[in-house]
Order: C-alpha cells, then sequence, then structure tokens
C-alpha cells in the first residue's frame, strides 16, 4: 500500500523536482487564508471572537465555522457566504505547479487522474482493514480524530497509509505521547511523530514559535493528545461505551526512557503521512 500526498508522487515519477515542490507550496502558502481570516477581512468576526472560537475548538470535534455559528457570531448564510469566498481564493498544490509554469495544464490533468485512481484503490484496500481488526469502533474513532485535530488545530494534513498488528513494524520516530484509557474496555493511545511535526503542533497549540521540545513544549503536545482522546471517548459514549482517559505522558525515543509496547499487550497500528514525516497511532490492548 503506498497512500501518499500528490507532491510525493509527482516526485517518486519525476515530474518535479524537490525545489520546484517546495516553491510551489510557498506559494500555495501565500495565497490560501483561513476561514477566519477571510470573516476578518469582511468585518463579520472581531480578532477577540476568532480567539474564543479557537479555544473551543480545543475542545470539541466542530470546524470553526460550525463553532462560530453554534456560538451566535455568524449566521448560517454568513457562514455560506464566507466558505465560498474562501474557496474562491483558495489554490490547491496542481494549480500552483501550474502558475508555476512547473507543468502543463495538460500533464496535471494526466498526472491528477493516474494518481487518484492508485490512492482509490490503496485507501479502499485500508479502510477495509480497518473494519477488521480488534476493537474496530476504538481503533476508527482515534484514527479520525488524529486526522481531524491535526488539520483543525495543528494545520496539518495527514492521511493514512496503512493498518497493521506486528509490534516490530511498529515506527521508529523521535517522540511518542502515550495515553491510558480505562473503564468498559482498557487500552493505550499512542501517537508516535517525528520532532519537526512535534514542534510544529506545540507551536500550533502555544500561538507562538517553538524550536525545542521543553517542558511547556510537551505540555502543549500532550494537550493536543488529549483532545484527541477526550473527542474520541465521548464519540464512544455514544456508543455505549463509558471510558476514562488518564493525563497523557510525552517519551523521548532517543533516550534509555523510550516507549516499549508491553510483550503481553497487541497492538493495532496506522501509519500516517504527513507533509513533514512519518507518524503512527497505536491503539495498544
Amino acid at each position: 500500500m503506498g497512500v501518499k500526498f500528490f507532491g510525493q508522487y509527482l516526485l517518486e515519477k519525476g515530474k518535479i523536482t524537490s525545489e520546484q515542490l517546495l516553491e510551489a507550496v510557498e506559494h500555495q502558502k501565500g495565497i490560501n487564508i483561513s476561514i477566519g481570516t477571510v470573516a476578518l477581512e469582511k468585518e463579520l468576526l472581531r480578532p477577540e471572537q476568532i480567539e474564543k472560537v479557537h479555544r473551543e475548538q480545543y475542545r470539541t470535534d466542530k470546524k470553526f465555522g460550525e463553532i462560530a455559528v453554534d456560538m451566535g457570531y455568524l449566521t448560517p448564510l454568513q457562514l455560506d457566504h464566507l466558505l465560498k469566498a474562501q474557496m474562491s481564493r483558495r489554490v490547491f498544490l496542481g494549480e500552483a505547479l501550474v502558475q508555476k509554469k512547473f507543468l502543463t495544464l495538460e500533464e496535471l490533468e494526466e498526472e491528477l487522474r493516474a494518481y487518484r485512481e492508485e490512492q482509490e484503490k490503496d485507501e479502499t484496500e485500508v479502510l477495509g482493514l480497518l473494519t477488521q481488526v480488534k476493537q474496530a469502533n476504538v481503533v476508527e474513532a482515534f484514527v479520525d480524530l488524529v486526522i481531524k485535530m491535526f488539520l483543525r488545530l495543528s494545520r496539518e494534513f495527514v492521511k493514512i497509509g496503512g493498518c497493521h498488528t506486528n509490534k516490530d513494524n511498529l515506527l521508529a520516530s523521535d517522540w511518542t505521547i502515550s495515553q491510558s484509557v480505562g473503564g468498559d474496555t482498557n487500552f493505550i493511545f499512542l501517537l508516535t511523530l517525528p520532532r519537526e511535526l512535534l514542534l510544529r503542533t506545540a507551536s500550533r497549540m502555544m500561538q507562538k514559535g517553538v524550536d525545542e521540545p521543553t517542558e511547556y513544549a510537551l505540555d502543549a503536545v500532550k494537550e493536543f493528545c488529549n483532545i484527541i482522546t477526550g473527542n474520541a471517548c465521548s464519540k464512544l459514549s455514544a456508543q455505549g461505551l463509558k471510558l476514562k482517559p488518564q493525563p497523557p505522558v510525552a517519551y523521548d525515543n532517543s533516550s534509555p526512557k523510550k516507549y516499549v509496547v508491553a510483550k503481553e499487550h497487541e497492538i493495532v497500528a496506522v501509519p500516517l503521512a504527513s507533509t513533514v514525516g512519518e507518524l503512527e497511532v497505536v491503539l495498544e490492548f
């Protein structure tokens, strides 16, 4: 299985260089803006209201616009207009590559068609595997929330890249955040991620630049995981499962105190791809 981002796909096929990809991504970032920024420009939201919506995002599995409507800051009609305005200004990676003249429109259409066919096949296979694993409802709830929260809170796009139950194939990366959950079923939620993604997540949570995994930075990433776990447990409670999470713990995997899965435990691991490296969600039972 080879679930990957379109830029990575083009790189592997030799259609663009890494320098061209980076330039296109920077061009894309310079144009695309958040829904909150659009609302601010149109004077529909004030900065303090945007900040309150962002804080609420840390506690709930809802999008920015949904929360703004729930809080009475926007009407559904205003939100619809904002979303249309945002979309009209959004540039996707393929468009950025064409605008920078790294691909022709014909080349883009051809590569997109081939990419989608390949990814649909792989994603269907992965989703099929997820329904067959131990406690699939728990695994699916956590994977879903990890993907959503990376996008909403950390502004990082992540994609499912597989599913396995082999401890020997677990991702070896820089950091692991562990959170035990007890109740009607007992398990440990693990998020293993590279240093750069950990620092980016801490920066987003703390709303300032972070370049070292300090105690405060790790606390921010642990809170990020706590939000994921809290929302996942809430989702599972609707299915009749009563769960109680414990505080998360951060492990530096380059130290002697790195995280090790217990020998007597089983695991379900879901590798994920991000633009800054690989990460992995693991449920340890």
